[in-house]
């Protein structure tokens, strides 16, 4: 029970350094906040306009995109991105 409890420890370790690898990879600072924005766009007439509907309304806001996952199954669009935000 011991060493199982230490394997989750060390696992939990890697997987903070391995984010932090990653951030300082892309050129982000691990410590800023992040937050996940969704959307979805029933029978799109071009996949692609909505997703660059969508980037130019988060440029247009200053908002930093820390990565972005897009599916387009059938006639659906579904586009997840993560974001950094900013405590005023």
């Amino acid at each position: 029970a011991v060493y199982i409890h230490e394997l989750k420890v060390a696992k939990e370790q890697l997987q903070r350094r391995n984010d932090e690898l990653k951030a300082k990879i892309l050129g982000h600072d691990a410590q800023q906040q992040c937050v996940k924005v969704q959307f979805e766009v029933d029978e799109p007439s071009s996949s692609v306009d909505s997703m660059i509907g969508a980037l130019r309304r988060l440029k247009s806001m200053n908002v930093k995109t820390r990565g972005i996952h897009s599916t387009l199954s059938g006639q659906r669009l579904t586009t997840e991105m993560n974001v950094e935000t900013t405590v005023s």
